[in-house]
């Protein structure tokens, strides 16, 4: 049987080296996005909403963020982000008209605990098409 110590030592080394430049997997894991996100149109404005993370009644939980891109945002990295909507334990959030650009817009929202480590992206990735 021929051993791929190589290919392990790249993963380790991976691993140890990304630890630092962003949450840590153990955290991003652990803490849930919340489920069942949506929108709605409302007097020319859309409404996001969404159900709470299962988490969110732990002392540790902090709230929610909410990110907003012209490209879609299910690959980006943590630290590659756009600038982050920071939200309590609110289930909604009211994105005016006005904000939305020619171009389709990519919307997820993730769970935020207390040190900021931040969890997967809420699914599925809302999608608003161009006016």
């Amino acid at each position: 049987m021929k051993r791929h110590t190589g290919f392990y030592f790249l993963v380790f080394a991976c691993l140890v080296g990304c630890a630092g430049s962003g949450p840590r997997l153990r955290e991003i894991v652990e803490l849930a996005p919340p489920t069942s996100v949506s929108w709605t149109k409302q007097e020319g404005s859309v409404v996001l909403q969404w159900q709470p993370s299962p988490q969110e009644a732990s002392a540790d939980f902090a709230g929610y963020n909410v990110y907003i891109s012209e490209y879609s945002l299910l690959f980006t990295p943590p630290s590659d982000l756009p600038p982050v909507i920071l939200l309590g334990k609110e289930h909604r959030y009211l994105l005016l008209s006005g904000s939305q650009k020619s171009r389709a817009v990519f919307i997820h929202i993730r769970s935020r605990d207390q040190r900021g480590d931040i969890s997967l992206p809420s699914l599925p990735e809302i999608t608003l098409a161009a006016d």
